[in-house]
């Protein structure tokens, strides 16, 4: 994790270290407004056993579009549809943009934004669960190389382009 931390934090990701279960593996969790410093990598992530990016203008303008999973729903086809979309096909592929599987079978699709906005539910399944949000400001997701995370398709995320509003 702290080879990635590094990584990230040079390409202008703000990272945060993280414990099995996504909560931050910091007793304060200032890096969603302050970018941690390399000198303080090691010793954060000493004890973290995945890394996580905070979205919106602290890394770039780097947003999330989760897509979830709770309880074997059928997130792939929901996903499937979604990409099938030509506009929404055309700006993926137009853009490489990287779709990455989590642990729990979700995806998340990664793009930065000029105009970052905090994050917000945009379906729900009929449990009330989230089925698909935005992560913008404020929020921040877990990510490669957190064992289980794997990408699968798009370019690495250091890499993720910029696309219009």
């Amino acid at each position: 994790m702290i080879d990635a931390a590094y990584n990230y934090l040079s390409e202008g990701f703000s990272v945060i270290p993280l414990l099995e279960n996504k909560a931050p593996a910091t007793s304060e969790n200032p890096f969603l407004r302050i970018p941690m410093k390399e000198n303080e990598v090691i010793y954060n992530f000493s004890k973290a056993k995945k890394i996580g990016i905070a979205c919106g203008q602290i890394s770039g303008g780097l947003e999330c579009l989760d897509f979830d999973a709770h309880n074997s729903e059928p997130i792939r086809q929901i996903l499937s549809k979604f990409l099938k979309d030509v506009g929404i096909e055309t700006i993926i592929d137009n853009h490489d943009l990287p779709i990455i599987q989590t642990p729990s079978g979700g995806f998340h699709i990664l793009y930065k934004c000029e105009l970052t906005e905090p994050s917000r539910k945009l379906a729900l399944w009929e449990s009330g669960e989230c089925m698909i949000e935005t992560r913008g400001d404020g929020a921040y997701f877990a990510t490669i190389p957190s064992p289980g995370y794997s990408l699968q398709k798009g370019t690495e995320i250091i890499k993720t382009d910029t696309i219009s509003v």
